[in-house]
């Protein structure tokens, strides 16, 4: 993807969310926001006027247009997928984005990146705007905490607009959906640390909702196979709604730690978790791997980042956005063709150094 490209795209972000005819900031501001030519923002930007996501006025700048006009086209003669996205930088989606553009470039087909920030009200409005726009296709990873799916489904139907879901579907959707398999990828991270040798594992997430339901599934799965005993204190869950904002986990851990110390492993929902368990486990004087063996979920370049290099579970992330691009490319120029309900891809385990097995008695500090 050129530079161009990726700052049209986060234009299109800020455009989302912005009224009508409100004026967006100059190019030579965009410039300083972006750390990049004026030739570059004008590629950009004038993409999106093009588009219909902008429109210049002489001496005056350069507006957000109203796309609720009826002849509103996102491109001239080009098929598009608008693509929505609860955090577009947030785990597993870069990787997903990826997927869908690299495949949509080989079909020819140019896509709208917009950000939900996991808010239904929100993925209504946008789904809403990109049908009026005449887009040719939808992919949407559906927010977390969606309290309108019977609205949003009525809407896709009526809209006859084709559609595929990402992660996860969402109630009385006549859609395929593309997702991973996280009660098996949550049963093979358990499995590793049994196997590895660790006997009292935690489960360690941020918030309870479908996925994160599946991974405990797959932890408690993994325990009964192999004879465990399953103890509700190792079970640790916080209330945050928004998954970017987990601040609570890593105190989570450090209770547990502090209140039963025969606890050797931890299981964690997701790898933005692990990074907060690894913190919480060396504040209070543990070795991870050594003491507390640790395994996350999602493998993001962040595994490799961390001081001691992350074991996670691959999502897969990149081919299922692959599929889900080629399976709603052939549901538009395939009259014939009827996709699978549901596509699931199993989860790799990555292993590193997180995870080893432990090999001597923790050594408390007065943390």
């Amino acid at each position: 993807m050129y530079i161009y490209e990726k700052i049209r795209n986060e234009l299109i972000l800020k455009v989302n969310v912005l009224p009508p005819h409100e004026r967006i900031p100059s190019r030579n501001a965009l410039c300083q926001e972006f750390l990049v030519t004026r030739t570059t923002i004008d590629r950009a930007i004038d993409e999106l006027v093009k588009s219909g996501y902008l429109y210049s006025v002489m001496g005056s700048g350069t507006f957000v247009a109203d796309l609720s006009a009826n002849d509103m086209k996102l491109g001239v003669g080009d098929k598009n997928f608008g693509v929505l996205l609860p955090d577009i930088t947030a785990d597993t989606y870069p990787e997903i984005l990826r997927g869908i553009q690299d495949m949509a470039d080989r079909y020819g087909i140019s896509i709208v990146a917009c950000n939900t920030d996991n808010k239904s009200e929100k993925q209504a409005s946008i789904v809403r705007r990109l049908i009026n726009s005449k887009v040719d296709g939808l992919i949407i990873i559906p927010a977390i905490n969606s309290n309108a799916d019977y609205a949003l489904c009525h809407l896709l139907e009526e809209s006859n607009v084709p559609y595929v879901f990402c992660n996860r579907n969402i109630g009385g959707a006549n859609s395929p959906c593309i997702c991973s398999n996280d009660f098996y990828g949550s049963f093979l991270a358990t499995s590793h640390l049994i196997k590895q040798g660790y006997r009292r594992i935690a489960y360690l997430s941020a918030m309870f909702y479908k996925t994160s339901m599946d991974r405990y599934q797959g932890y408690i799965a993994a325990l009964n196979q192999n004879g465990r005993e399953i103890d509700e204190t190792l079970i640790l869950i916080g209330e945050a709604i928004d998954p970017s904002k987990q601040e609570g986990v890593g105190q989570l851990l450090k209770t547990l730690l502090r209140e039963d110390r025969s606890v050797d492993a931890v299981v964690c929902f997701n790898d933005r978790v692990a990074c907060d368990a690894m913190e919480a486990i060396q504040s209070i004087g543990l070795r991870v791997s050594d003491d507390i063996g640790l395994i996350g979920y999602d493998n993001t370049s962040v595994c490799n980042l961390l001081p001691i290099k992350l074991t996670s579970m691959d999502y897969r992330n990149y081919e299922i956005g692959q599929s889900a691009a080629t399976t709603l490319h052939r549901m538009i120029s395939e009259p014939d063709y009827t996709a699978r309900r549901i596509t699931t891809f199993e989860p790799r385990i990555v292993v590193r150094d997180s995870c080893r097995g432990a090999t001597t008695q923790a050594v408390w500090a007065q943390a």
